[in-house]
């Protein structure tokens, strides 16, 4: 048994193993039996279930600090995204060749001069949030993103990610200073209940193109 089994050993949330004369035995640092001994006299946390996380809502997954972890359920649509003067997002097939006449402006902090909001390149593509457990709606901006997973799916060991493997991004910084990584899962069988949430969306009519228009992909116009 090495260092790390002693610590994750368990039983009802506390250490088995505390006895530092047995740690010692083993070869292992005294910090051990330590920070076991610790754990022996916690008292137990009652007031929520172990492991428990707030339930996800909404229709779009949203990239959180830490790592993300999703499966792909389906192709990518691609467009362009700006916001009109009602804050809305308007998403479009095609660059428009000239500045939207409805697109938000927003006063430049150094000159102070207003500027049209940018036009930004998008994908999006529906996935199984992994953390949520549910079928949601990723949409992207982020290049560094896209190329991730453009490399991934262009790579012959991983392929096509659709109903593939899992992906986990994960997302450190905030503003300027934020930083994206794109990791593949080991391939292994999609479990039945996310084939079954995912034809049951489909079945209620999603579809995704209805964000060109302003629609819910999940909603029937």
């Amino acid at each position: 048994m090495n260092r790390w089994e002693v610590l994750r050993e368990r039983v009802n949330g506390e250490s088995e193993r505390y006895d530092p004369g047995a740690i010692r035995a083993k070869g292992l640092p005294l910090w051990v039996s330590h920070i076991t001994y610790k754990n022996k006299n916690k008292k137990m946390n009652t007031f929520l279930p172990t492991n428990y996380k707030v339930p996800v809502s909404g229709n779009y997954m949203k990239l959180e600090d830490g790592d993300n972890e999703l499966l792909v359920l389906d192709s990518v649509i691609l467009g362009y995204l700006y916001w009109n003067k009602e804050d809305k997002p308007v998403r479009l097939k095609e660059r428009p060749a000239a500045i939207p006449e409805d697109i938000r402006y927003e006063t430049d902090d150094q000159t102070g001069q207003s500027k049209p909001d940018k036009i930004k390149h998008f994908w999006a593509f529906p996935v199984w949030n992994v953390a949520g457990q549910c079928v949601q709606v990723l949409e992207i901006t982020q290049k560094g993103i896209m190329g991730g997973l453009q490399a991934l799916a262009q790579n012959e060991k991983w392929g096509d990610p659709i109903l593939n493997y899992s992906i986990t991004i994960s997302r450190k910084g905030q503003g300027f200073d934020t930083e994206y990584t794109v990791v593949p899962n080991p391939k292994e069988p999609v479990p039945a209940e996310i084939l079954a949430a995912w034809d049951s969306v489909k079945a209620a009519g999603f579809d995704i193109t209805r964000l060109y228009d302003g629609g819910d992909p999940f909603v029937a116009a």
